[in-house]
């Protein structure tokens, strides 16, 4: 049986893991942001109202992520990283036919 001090060191541990994975997050955020300041005034320009997310998930698309280096990146499941590439094309008003790559690329 675990004493409370074992319960204590792994959560420790556990929470160490999650802030150390929440401050490389806001790093690779500001260095996705650095690279591609151009581009995310181009696309303030066509929809200002995209969170912070989206416009992450845009800088990762622009720079030939594939879904599943982002669902990895960002800790969440490839089919939620399709999701979102979903709603924001359907937020960018993109024509169906169109690929978001495609777009993103072009801008």
């Amino acid at each position: 049986m675990k004493s409370i001090k074992d319960y204590e060191q792994v959560l420790s541990k556990s929470l160490k893991k999650q802030l150390n994975s929440h401050v490389e997050l806001e790093i690779e955020t500001e260095g996705i942001e650095k690279v591609n300041h151009e581009f995310f005034e181009k696309l303030n320009q066509i929809c200002p109202d995209l969170t912070t997310g989206e416009k992450d998930l845009t800088g990762l698309i622009r720079l030939n992520f594939s879904s599943k280096e982002i669902s990895s990146m960002r800790n969440i499941s490839p089919s939620s990283v399709r999701m979102a590439k979903f709603r924001l094309k359907k937020k960018l008003g993109l024509d169906p036919d169109l690929e978001l790559v495609e777009f993103i690329r072009k801008v």
